[in-house]
Formats: C-alpha cells, structure tokens, sequence
C-alpha cells in the first residue's frame, strides 16, 4: 500500500489515505494536477511582472464613438484625446480636443480645446479654449479663452481672455480682459480690462481699465481708467481718470490725473477734472484750468489764455500776456511785467456782524516793477 498526505477537511488537520497496489493512483494524479497548476501561476506570475514599454493614451471623440484619428506622434509618453488630437515630438506633450495640436521635442506643452495649438521644444506652453494658441521654445507661455494667443521664446507670457494677446521674446508680460494686449520683448507689461493695452520694448507699462493704453519703448508708463492714455517713449507718464492723457508724442514724465484731464509735453502736470496742461514744464492744478508752456496755474477755470511764463492763482483768475501773474479770485492780468492782487475786504468789528445792503469793498493794487 501506498500513503500520501492530503488536506483535512478542518483548518490544520491532517489526513492519511490508503490507496490498494495496483488501483487507480488518486495520489499521484493530485500531485500532477498540483504542478500543473503552480506551472500555471509562475507562467501568469512571470507575464505580469516582466518589465514592458509604457503605452500612450488615446482616444476617440467623446461625443462621436466612431470617429477616430487621434496620434501620439509615435512616442508613448504623449497623450491625445479627440478627433485629429495629435501630440507628437519627444516629450510628455498632452492634446484634448477636435483638432487640437500639442508637439514639441523635450517638452510638455498642452492644447485643450477645438483647434487649439500648444507648441515648442524644451517648454511647457499651455493653451486652454477653442483656437487659442501658446507657442515659443524655452518657454512657459499661457493661453487662456478663445482665440487667445501668448507666444515668445524664453517667455512666460499670460493671455487670459477672448482674444487677449500676451508676447515677447524673454518677456513676462500679462494681458487680462476680452482683446487686452501685452507685449514686448523683454517686457514685463501688464494690461488688465477689455482692451487694454500695454505694449513697449523692455517696458514695464501697466494700463489697468477698459480700453486704457501704456505704450512706450523703454518706459514706466502708467494708465489708469477707462480710456486713460499714458504712452510715450523713454517715459514714465502717468494717467489716472477717464479719458485721462498723459502721454503722447514728444512727451516724457508727465502726469494727468482727472477725469478728461490733459497733460503733453516733457514734465507737464494737469490734475483736475478736465484741467489741460500743454507744453514743457506746464502745469494746471483745479478742474478746468489750463496751463501753456512754463507755467502756473491753479485754481478752477483758471487760465493763462495760452501765455507762457506766466503764473495765475485763483478760482477764474487769468492774464493776457505772456510772463504776467495774477492772484485772486477773478482776476485778470493784461499788462506786460505787472502783478495784478485782487483782495476782497470785509469790515472788522467787535460786534456780532449785522445784514447791510452795502456790498464789501473791493481794492485792486497793481503793482509796477521800478524802471
């Protein structure tokens, strides 16, 4: 007789079986079906584990399941999604999307979107909306909304926005806002509201507000408001209101602040709503009032007629020649060289003042420079 061991039926027992010389062998046809099965294991075991190439994802168009064509250019560590996705180059490059295209050598750039296009060697250029577009070598370029466009080598341009446009070779430039734009190589522009612009070569302009613009080569321009205009090249101008202007041609470090204020020329100063300051070293401070080349005004609707050189002081003062000066409320100044006062006396008492139907005097001193 022949013993083999086999399993009891309870947890940890053992079992003896018996089997007649000669009979059917039971025990060795269990150890036969016993090795077959660890053949097997070590067989599946081996498949599983064996090291193999990593494999791409593909897809098909989500909403067309017959629709295909998406390609992984070849390269396993590319992903395309869609119908005519295509992420191609050697890299990690991702495209999700009808049509979209991803590609670039070294790089890991992603199109997400209908026609959208990401693209570059050695970059990670991001395009997110239908038909936007980032773009550059060596570059970290983002696209964000339709149509968007950031693009520029060496770059870290930020569009945001339909039809916003961020560019620049080695620039960081920002646009935010539906067609704001923000370019320049090198530049660190920033343009934020619905058409805005900052634009300019090595430039950091900032325009901030619907339709703003700071534009400049070389500048520090600054505008701030709906439709305000601080451009200029080799400038820091300065505009800060609607409609504010304090840039433009041949000017530099001006500043305008108002709304519809205006100021042009080489240091020109206009603070007040709708004040105007117009030529080299101009200033007008109070709304309304306007000041030419050289000089000083200050005042509400203060003026000095387009004379240079000239100082007026006071609410509607004003002088009609150019070098003269006029202080107070009202006055008005006409001849050459003088300085024309306007003070306006009240009687002075001890008493409490009383209702007269007499107006206050008024005394004008006219002042002439000795001959």
């Amino acid at each position: 007789m022949k013993t083999c061991w086999g399993s009891a039926p309870q947890a940890g027992a053992d079992r003896v079986v018996l089997a007649q010389a000669g009979a059917t062998d039971g025990c060795e046809r269990r150890r036969r079906r016993r090795t077959l099965l660890l053949a097997s294991c070590a067989i599946m075991a081996a498949t599983l584990l064996a090291p193999g190439a990593a494999r791409a994802f593909e897809c098909m168009d989500a909403n067309n399941a017959t629709a295909g064509g998406a390609t992984d250019g070849g390269y396993a560590t590319n992903t395309a999604c869609g119908n005519s996705a295509s992420a191609s180059g050697a890299g990690g490059n991702t495209a999700v999307g009808s049509n979209s295209d991803a590609h670039g050598d070294g790089s890991g750039n992603v199109a997400a979107g209908i026609y959208t296009t990401s693209y570059g060697d050695a970059s990670s250029n991001i395009a997110l909306g239908d038909r936007s577009t980032a773009s550059g070598n060596n570059s970290g370029n983002i696209a964000s909304g339709f149509e968007a466009l950031a693009f520029g080598n060496n770059a870290t341009n930020i569009a945001t926005g339909a039809g916003a446009n961020a560019a620049g070779d080695s620039g960081s430039n920002s646009a935010y806002g539906n067609s704001a734009n923000a370019a320049g190589d090198g530049g660190s522009n920033s343009a934020y509201g619905a058409g805005a612009n900052a634009a300019g070569l090595s430039s950091s302009n900032s325009a901030y507000g619907n339709s703003a613009n700071a534009s400049g080569a070389n500048s520090n321009n600054v505008a701030i408001g709906t439709l305000a205009n601080g451009g200029g090249d080799f400038s820091s101008n300065i505009a800060i209101g609607y409609n504010a202007n304090g840039g433009g041609t041949n000017s530099a470090n001006t500043i305008a602040m108002g709304a519809n204020s205006a100021a042009s020329g080489t240091s020109a100063l206009a603070l007040g709503n709708s004040a105007s300051a117009s030529g080299s070293n101009a200033i007008a401070i109070g709304a309304s009032a306007v000041s030419a080349a050289g000089s000083t005004v200050t005042g509400a609707g203060a003026t000095d007629n387009g004379n240079t050189n000239a100082a007026v002081f006071g609410i509607q003062a004003s002088v009609g020649s150019t070098g003269n000066v006029a202080i107070g409320n009202g006055c008005f100044s006409s001849v050459n060289s003088r300085w024309v006062f306007s003070i306006v006396t009240v009687e002075s008492s001890t008493r409490m003042p009383t209702a007269s139907a007499n107006p206050p005097s008024v005394m004008v001193l006219m002042v002439s420079p000795r001959k």
